[in-house]
């Protein structure tokens, strides 16, 4: 394995030329037949890590208060919607998310304002990761960030992060959530819904082959009837 590059901070002429290669990918991905683009400003990828301040140091306006932390995001986001229009683009976000070390310092404020100034947007959905955090270490996060942040979005909120079937049509029912999203569940039952419906035990998924960039552990799970 090669080593890791030693990171440096983009210039903000290279921020902005960023921003403008995002839309083009979502004008590529359209031409190549997608429905439609969803930002992935989650999990530690290039757009979370502007958001939060344990990734971003700048001192530009890509940096420092809420409002420039949220920039990026949002002029990609602007950007994405004008160059393939309404209803075609979405976003994912993880306000309590700890995964590669982000870490927000005050997430109720600051994704409250990026909820608020996406609602400007004609997105197509908003997804967020109710993903579990201790609490006793994030007492600043939300306890549940699909119900805190969705309920101020005036878009459809898909949610994700460890619901089961049970979990999952109780927020249905309840309207924290419009849709459901499964990830892990989905690669160890490539027949979830079969599996869902006919109340049918789910296979375990194989962690130890996950982000391993191999076959085993993505496609050679069995259906019901193989």
């Amino acid at each position: 394995m090669k080593d890791y590059e030693v990171p440096r901070a983009l210039s903000t002429e290279e921020v902005q030329a960023i921003v403008l290669e995002y839309r083009q990918a979502s004008i590529n991905a359209m031409e190549a037949g997608f429905d439609g683009v969803e930002l992935h400003a989650a999990f530690g990828y290039l757009p979370n890590q502007f958001l939060a301040e344990s990734a971003n140091q700048r001192t530009d306006q890509y940096g420092g208060d809420h409002t420039n932390r949220n920039r990026f995001v949002i002029e990609i986001m602007d950007e994405m919607c004008s160059a393939i229009g309404p209803d075609k683009v979405a976003i994912r976000i993880s306000p309590t998310s700890t995964y590669n070390n982000i870490v927000h310092q005050d997430p109720k404020g600051q994704f409250t304002m990026l909820i608020e100034a996406l609602n400007h947007l004609p997105l197509s959905y908003v997804h967020i990761m109710n993903v579990p955090f201790p609490a006793d270490q994030y007492p600043q996060y939300p306890a549940n960030a699909v119900e805190y942040f969705g309920g101020g979005s005036q878009h459809p909120i898909i949610a994700n992060c460890g619901f089961t079937k049970e979990t999952g049509e109780a927020a249905l029912v309840e309207g924290t959530a419009k849709m459901i999203s499964y990830g892990t569940l989905f690669i160890a039952n490539p027949d979830l819904p079969e599996r869902f419906e006919q109340n049918a035990s789910l296979a375990e998924p194989d962690r130890a082959t996950m982000y391993g960039g191999q076959d085993k552990g993505y496609i050679d799970y069995p259906m019901m009837n193989q």
